[in-house]
């Protein structure tokens, strides 16, 4: 095998700028497509068996999540390439009614339950500390 002319870092940094394009540009049409028949949350409707202006309405605003989304790219690859699990909670704090600070973890798989809640929630004292 011969050297390569790119490093891990530049695979994960083009990986990361394809992942954020994938998003950056999504296509109104498409996120429509998209949901169709998928269904909504825990019930049996599907978006598509909305109402017209009710499914208008939901692709309208999911587009719009979707293109202010922020960029979180580099770290959705990083979790990726070292084998982490997103937790699927955020750690949220508020100030004045409003989010101020929101915290994602991920741990390696092997991370027992019991551990992962130890670290929420010295994470969440922290928070509480420090704001």
């Amino acid at each position: 095998m011969t050297d390569q002319p790119y490093t891990q870092a530049d695979l994960m940094a083009e990986a990361a700028r394809q992942h954020y394009s994938l998003t950056d540009d999504a296509e109104y049409g498409c996120v429509g497509e998209s949901i169709v028949d998928r269904g909504i949350g825990d019930t049996s409707e599907t978006w598509g068996g909305l109402p017209r202006p009710d499914y208008e309405a939901a692709q309208a605003a999911i587009h719009d999540l979707i293109i202010h989304a922020a960029d979180l790219s580099p770290w959705a690859v990083a979790i990726g390439a070292d084998g982490l699990e997103p937790d699927p909670d955020a750690l949220v704090r508020e100030h004045a009614g409003r989010p101020s600070v929101r915290v994602h973890v991920a741990f390696a798989p092997d991370v027992l339950p019991v551990a992962r809640e130890d670290v929420m929630r010295a994470l969440s004292d922290a928070l509480l500390d420090s704001l």
